[in-house]
């Protein structure tokens, strides 16, 4: 079972199952928090190597290939695998949200001179799904 951890009032670490992460405030309006330690090495190296094989040219929402973003990235599937699970509950719980209302856990690669141009996310009034 993990304990839920509110992000507010932010707290210099903080340890989820056993798991420390330390936080550090870059700016108060907006909050800007730098997490650090949220996955160890060997977990990041596990997610490097799950998804290489995975990974193809990066989308924008409509789907279409675009100059705007020209990484390669993929998505696991929630709870994937143990790992991928511990991973998942841990970001929930260190943000305080719960996985039913987060995205899926998503690997991007880029190669030198590959970007990701500054856009906006929105919805349309008229369409919010």
């Amino acid at each position: 079972m993990l304990t839920e951890v509110s992000i507010l009032p932010v707290q210099p670490s903080y340890s989820i199952n056993g798991h420390q992460i330390f936080a550090e405030v870059l700016n108060e309006e907006p909050l800007i928090v730098k997490f650090q330690n949220v996955l160890s090495e060997d977990e990041c190296n596990a997610l490097i190597e799950r998804s290489k094989n995975r990974l193809k040219r990066s989308k924008l929402a409509n789907q279409e290939v675009s100059a705007i973003r020209t990484s390669s990235g993929m998505f696991f599937e929630e709870n994937e695998s143990p790992l991928i699970a511990q991973i998942e509950q841990r970001i929930s719980a260190l943000m305080h949200l719960p996985l039913k209302n987060a995205e899926g856990l998503q690997v991007l690669h880029y190669e030198i001179g590959q970007q990701f141009k500054p856009h906006f996310d929105y919805f349309k009034e008229d369409n919010p799904k």
